[in-house]
């Protein structure tokens, strides 16, 4: 959907790693492939050195994990340069802008007079869409009309969309002020279906040891499934890491067997990063995987007491500087069999500075505070609000409206911005 809205192209769809492989022999060679590394049957790998000894066609690898990982990928860029590795959860404009690159004279453009439109599969409209959009068919060059109009609340009537489609009509046009309302219910459904039997239950085990969440609450101030999936995998690869240090892997065990209130602070900080994260186009495992480690080490020295909810009051709790050790006490506990050290102890080193200037221990502004220490401190800002406030998505957006001033600037801009669209700020 994503692609056909900018490019006039046609799309053959593998349900699996072995299905890919046939329509490469006989349908190929293509202009791109697009696959995912884990499939049934055959794996992104396969479909990529079959590739590469038959047709070497543009490949574009979409995984969780890092490129390195895969050792069928050794010689990726080196055999094409047009290959492109995108992480995910994958970012649509960067997705976009790789596929521009690669065809910039082969590819065809949607036609200058659409510039307003976002061109839909009307299949797919009709399969996906429970929003109200201006939907618009197209008559000739230069005139369209609309059959839909966006003043009602309710979804587009099906019995309709289904009337052009008898008539021959594939394809309608979106006013692109609705397209990205358009894609939510896309993502939505198809997450709803992916997902659909699973038990969704408030605890959940990371490398073997269980933890309490939320989950409804994080769907209901508008944190998506797909990311907290991805977030629950980053977690517990993290935790796997801390385990390859014995030391930290007792000390860990045991502030995980208190379940208190820096457990759950922890990790309520990770998932709201990780949405932001999403939305800001970070690459979601290389980031996350810091935000992680940085979320369940930036208090370390309370691991050594029993922060429980029962007497941490959550106003101490936002002023921690009466409670807990230095930031750089904490960034010592770090294991340093970890690559990511460096960049992690920055952000626990950082985490108690604020934009204007007024935190501690450096001063530090807006523009002075590394990107990454600014993703966790405003997740951390969020997540003692949400904590407080019992999840309630109106009172999170009134706090969020309120720091805007202070929180748009620099090198929050852009998660701030993310946070916008995320909790509907607009609404």
């Amino acid at each position: 959907m994503i692609l056909e809205s900018e490019f006039n192209c046609d799309f053959f769809r593998a349900a699996n790693g072995n299905e890919a492989i046939e329509l490469i022999k006989n349908q190929g060679p293509f202009d791109l492939i697009i696959s995912d590394y884990k499939m049934p049957e055959a794996n992104g790998g396969k479909v990529f050195l079959f590739n590469k000894s038959l047709h070497n066609t543009p490949f574009i690898l979409f995984s969780g994990g890092f490129l390195q990982d895969f050792s069928e990928f050794s010689d990726f860029y080196q055999v094409n340069p047009h290959n492109k590795f995108l992480g995910k959860p994958f970012n649509e404009e960067e997705l976009l802008e790789t596929v521009k690159k690669m065809f910039p004279a082969t590819t065809a453009p949607l036609e200058k007079d659409q510039e307003k439109f976002v061109k839909v599969n009307l299949r797919h409209y009709i399969l996906y869409t429970s929003s109200a959009a201006e939907v618009y068919i197209k008559l000739a060059q230069d005139k369209f009309t609309k059959i839909i109009d966006s003043n009602t609340v309710d979804a587009p009537e099906k019995d309709l969309l289904m009337h052009y489609l008898d008539k021959g009509i594939e394809t309608v046009y979106i006013d692109r002020r609705y397209f990205n309302s358009v894609m939510k219910d896309a993502f939505a459904h198809l997450q709803e279906k992916l997902l659909a039997g699973r038990k969704k239950d408030s605890r959940i085990e990371f490398a073997g040891m269980p933890f309490k969440v939320c989950f409804e609450g994080l769907n209901e101030i508008g944190i998506p499934e797909f990311t907290i999936e991805y977030t629950n995998k980053i977690i517990s690869e993290t935790i796997h890491e801390f385990f390859k240090d014995e030391e930290t892997k007792e000390r860990f065990r045991s502030y995980c067997s208190l379940q208190g209130f820096a457990v759950g602070h922890s990790l309520l900080i990770m998932y709201i990063a990780a949405g932001i994260c999403h939305e800001a186009g970070l690459n979601f495992q290389n980031s996350m995987k810091k935000i992680c480690t940085a979320s369940f080490f930036h208090d370390y020295p309370l691991f050594e007491t029993d922060a429980s909810e029962d007497w941490l009051s959550l106003d101490q709790a936002k002023y921690p500087d009466h409670l807990f050790n230095p930031p750089a006490v904490a960034a010592s506990f770090l294991p340093k069999t970890m690559e990511i050290i460096e960049d992690t102890a920055k952000i626990i080193l950082e985490h108690h500075e604020r934009p204007g200037g007024n935190g501690y221990p450096k001063k530090l502004n807006s523009y002075s505070i590394s990107p990454l220490s600014c993703l966790f401190i405003l997740s951390e800002e969020i997540t003692f609000n949400l904590i407080r406030n019992d999840f309630d998505p109106e009172r999170l957006r009134d706090f969020l409206g309120n720091i805007k001033e202070e929180y748009s600037s620099g090198n929050f801009s852009k998660f701030y911005k993310a946070c916008e669209s995320i909790f509907e700020l607009s609404t």
